[in-house]
């Protein structure tokens, strides 16, 4: 869709500057801004249903990780073996908004898959 190579797809999210703006939606759903221009698309025509949780997914500008398996019309870039939802009453989400939040790349091995997905 960017008329990119996967490589540099993901070179390009690598790179970006992102921030918490906002949680809303679903728990623990963090619109990250800061996505850069050359990866930025628009939202699928149609949901795709079960992504699993820890995807990483960007549309509209946007890049957020799923905490829930549930349906999308977001573009998966990628898998966070990091769980967003801490499972603490008392900060029950890895980030608080405003923080800043850098990508970086990990061996599929670190997702205990061999689907070779970066995040």
């Amino acid at each position: 869709m960017t008329g990119l190579a996967p490589e540099a797809v993901a070179q390009s999210h690598l790179a970006g500057d992102y921030h918490v703006a906002l949680y809303g939606f679903a728990p623990g759903y963090a619109y990250l801004s800061g996505l850069p221009a050359p990866i930025s698309l628009p939202r699928k025509a149609a949901a795709l249903r079960d992504v699993p949780a820890g995807s990483v997914i960007i549309a509209a500008g946007q890049c957020l990780i799923t905490t829930l398996t549930m349906p999308t019309g977001w573009w998966i870039i990628g898998r966070s073996p990091d769980p967003v939802l801490t499972g603490d009453p008392a900060r029950p989400f890895r980030f608080e908004v405003g923080d800043r939040i850098r990508f970086r790349r990990i061996a599929a091995s670190a997702l205990g898959t061999a689907s070779g997905e970066r995040s």
